[in-house]
């Protein structure tokens, strides 16, 4: 899928336009408990910047795509692992590594459209290096980024019903 058709898509579904998310952050803190890592993000790229709807541990609501991580993750239907971003030419030179938040480890799974389109990704951070994560906690990312587009395209459908944090799939 080209680069365009994924951003059509992205603002097909109304990604590009949705708010922080009190129900996408709820599930980012699950994903930051499971992981064991001090940060985790669903996050929708664009063209030229990466949108954080839910976060934990993180302030940032926007960032450059140059900067993104998640950018790397978009690009393949895999999971991405990073376990020493010092180590990794994709990733060493990025000020998120080289600056105060030097982080160490990343991993991420794309949100993947019905129609194939990659539009973000759901990912966990650490400040220090990690060993890969378990698998148990690779399935709940893709569970995750299953209900974070589900909770998205729940927007487009029901735009003003809030979604009860008491209702979200539990992983």
């Amino acid at each position: 899928m080209s680069e365009a058709v994924r951003i059509e898509e992205t603002a097909r579904i109304g990604a590009l336009g949705l708010p922080i998310d009190r129900y996408l952050d709820g599930l980012a803190q699950d994903l930051r408990r499971i992981s064991g890592c001090p940060f985790a993000a669903i996050t929708v790229v664009g063209k030229d910047v990466q949108w954080f709807y839910g976060r934990s541990g993180l302030a940032a609501a926007v960032m450059p795509r140059e900067f993104a991580f998640c950018d790397y993750t978009i690009r393949y239907p895999i999971p991405l692992e990073v376990c020493d971003t010092t180590s990794d030419r994709r990733f060493r030179d990025n000020p998120f590594v080289t600056g105060t938040q030097s982080l160490r480890f990343y991993a991420g799974l794309p949100i993947v459209t019905r129609s194939g389109a990659r539009i973000g990704a759901v990912c966990v951070l650490d400040t220090v290096r990690r060993s890969p994560l378990p698998d148990t906690v690779w399935r709940c990312l893709q569970s995750s980024a299953r209900t974070a587009l589900s909770a998205m395209e729940f927007r487009i459908a029901a735009p003003g019903v809030p979604l009860r944090l008491s209702a979200r799939k539990r992983i």
